[in-house]
């Protein structure tokens, strides 16, 4: 997949990008890259069948409704890198991300089609029913009507009767309904760091785990232990994650994501597993809420429940498995 960024300067000078073959442009935000993203991507690379091209993408970053103070985010279901991976698993040729400054956001919604549409060769342009862009958000598929290209607009897309939007699975997420969220998105929710050093608390429990430091600012899930799946030295093992605070045992030392210390930390024990993976870059993919976090009593009564949750979790993979 070739990656196109637009920053202010190409789309002031209009500067052609070198794609020879045509492009079908579909137009949003994409955050999640969910069933309704994917429905929409999978009609753009239908008509770029039709008309031998190839398909593209284009998106914004940041988020356009933060730069325009209509929302409030912390973090992203699909940060950059990785809409990228996600992007590229879906069959997406071309992926163009507009940098969404405070000029381009200014610019009126024909002025901005017209200095996208110089930059490529354009065959056909797929929208969703409700996009919206340009300044003041006054453009819409309306007036992609202009252009002298085949503008297909997508109805809302639905999964088992139910409308998925980047808004209800930010908010499942908040609230940890994992196993919900995944079918969704079509995919295990998944967040990429970094394994930092810790205070081996895990370790000295029994239960050692891999600290994450995020490098991109994720939706964090809710609280709590998560079956997991973490891939390292390019291999998936499975594992328990708690996402928290560590109220039973002190995390001073410890950093959450982008070494945030107010955020919460997540925690992996991978299961069958016995390496040093400091410094080491993984994904880990949230399966199952299995609890809430909780404070115990003392080490002894934190030491059984993790026992009780790696047992939980290993017959819950096996289930799944079988199932």
């Amino acid at each position: 997949m070739q990656v196109i960024t637009l920053n202010e300067e190409k789309f002031r000078h209009h500067r052609v990008c070198p794609i020879k073959k045509p492009l079908v442009l579909a137009f949003g935000y994409f955050d999640g890259v969910h069933r309704g993203h994917q429905g929409l991507i999978q009609q753009a690379q239908h008509y770029a069948k039709q008309h031998d091209a190839l398909t593209a993408v284009v998106t914004f970053w940041p988020n356009p409704n933060v730069m325009l103070g209509k929302t409030v985010e912390a973090g992203a279901i699909t940060p950059v890198q990785m809409k990228e991976r996600v992007m590229a698993h879906y069959g997406v040729d071309v992926l163009i991300t507009v940098e969404f400054s405070t000029w381009v956001q200014k610019l009126a919604p024909h002025e901005f089609l017209e200095r996208l549409f110089a930059q490529f060769p354009v065959a056909a342009v797929v929208v969703g029913f409700d996009f919206r862009f340009g300044k003041d958000g006054k453009g819409n598929a309306d007036l992609l009507a202009d252009f002298p290209y085949p503008v297909h607009v997508i109805p809302e897309i639905q999964y088992q009767n139910e409308k998925i939007s980047s808004t209800v699975l930010r908010t499942e997420i908040h609230q940890g309904q994992i196993s919900h969220v995944n079918h969704m998105l079509g995919r295990a929710y998944e967040v990429c760091g970094v394994v930092m050093n810790g205070l081996q608390n895990g370790r000295k429990l029994g239960y050692p785990t891999a600290n994450l430091a995020l490098q991109e600012a994720y939706v964090l899930p809710a609280t709590g232990v998560y079956a997991v799946r973490i891939y390292v030295f390019g291999q998936w093992y499975q594992g328990m994650a708690n996402v928290g605070h560590a109220p039973t045992i002190r995390r001073d030392e410890l950093t959450g994501s982008l070494g945030n210390t107010h955020e919460p930390l997540i925690e992996v024990n991978i299961f069958d597993f016995d390496a040093t993976i400091y410094g080491e870059s993984v994904r880990v993919q949230f399966i199952e809420r299995i609890r809430p976090e909780q404070k115990f009593i003392g080490v002894e009564a934190l030491k059984q429940q993790l026992a009780s949750d790696k047992e939980t979790i290993r017959q819950y993979f096996s289930e799944l498995i079988n199932s």
